[in-house]
């Protein structure tokens, strides 16, 4: 699911006609994904719950 709206959303910054139209609740939801595994402590939480 995750490569297919980052592939989407690719397209759609590349201005191809194929490049469906992003649903904006999709992409908020995604952005927001990625800013909550970016943040350092749960970066390391992550860490540790692998080790």
């Amino acid at each position: 699911m995750w490569t297919q709206l980052i592939e989407a959303d690719a397209l759609a910054r590349t201005g191809s006609s194929m490049a469906p139209e992003p649903n904006p609740v999709l992409v908020e939801r995604v952005r927001r994904h990625a800013e909550w595994l970016a943040h350092p402590t749960r970066l390391r939480a992550a860490r540790r719950a692998h080790a």
